[in-house]
């Protein structure tokens, strides 16, 4: 709901132009690349490597396939599908029931990092250390290409995500918790408060951390006239 009425605000100002740089990303080669059939950076390409998963994808491959998504057709910048059968079983630590199911999920949103995340847990529990491995090596490799993307210590140094979900698992990375959100122009801003490794907080002073969206709401803007 939050972002709904946001958006309509959204809609009254300017659109974003998606040829653009933000923060430390360059769009307008990361569009150029990965549309190009020929171009070692084509989503497609890189894709299928990721989900045979290839250890050869270097730092620039997953940035590229990071934001690549962005222009495709399967782009979902709010996330994926339901994981209601899977979250249940994965709350009550039913690990290996939970895998064909977070599979399955993430066949049908192969760049969804909470999932990659979630089944990097279920195998290193079941102490499936290749598939553990398999998965942390994906997961950092998309979530390390957000951490590269600013420093989201302002709106100008803003890290950039493809996915708005995202933001909290770069927040999470931090062991950082948001107490408060608030959209800011493009920018996601949350004020995000220390935790321990149990997720309690340590009485440090919360900061704000921001997360430029401006690929989600142009994404949002994009469906929205098309139903018009």
């Amino acid at each position: 709901m939050r972002y709904t009425l946001l958006f309509l605000a959204f809609l009254g100002g300017a659109s974003p132009a998606l040829a653009q740089r933000i923060s430390r990303i360059d769009f307008d080669s990361v569009r150029t690349e990965t549309r190009k059939a020929n171009s070692s950076r084509y989503f497609p390409a890189l894709l299928t490597r990721f989900q045979a998963a290839d250890t050869t994808l270097t730092r620039q491959d997953y940035s590229y396939l990071y934001y690549g998504q962005v222009f495709t057709a399967q782009y979902a910048p709010y996330g994926g599908g339901k994981q209601d059968d899977f979250r249940t079983l994965y709350n009550k630590q039913q690990y290996a029931e939970a895998i064909p199911l977070g599979e399955k999920l993430l066949a049908a949103a192969p760049l969804d990092l909470n999932m990659l995340f979630k089944l990097l847990v279920c195998y290193h529990v079941l102490g499936d250390r290749p598939h553990a491995r398999q998965y942390a090596r994906q997961y950092y490799g998309l979530l390390n290409a957000i951490m590269r993307s600013g420093d989201g210590q302002s709106i100008a140094t803003a890290y950039v995500v493809a996915v708005v979900h995202d933001e909290y698992e770069v927040l999470k990375e931090q062991r950082l918790s948001s107490s408060r959100q608030a959209l800011v122009g493009h920018t996601d801003v949350l004020t995000a408060t220390p935790v321990d490794d149990n997720g309690q907080p340590t009485g440090e002073k919360a900061r704000e951390v921001y997360f430029d969206v401006t690929q989600s709401l142009a994404a949002l803007t994009r469906e929205y006239k098309g139903k018009q």
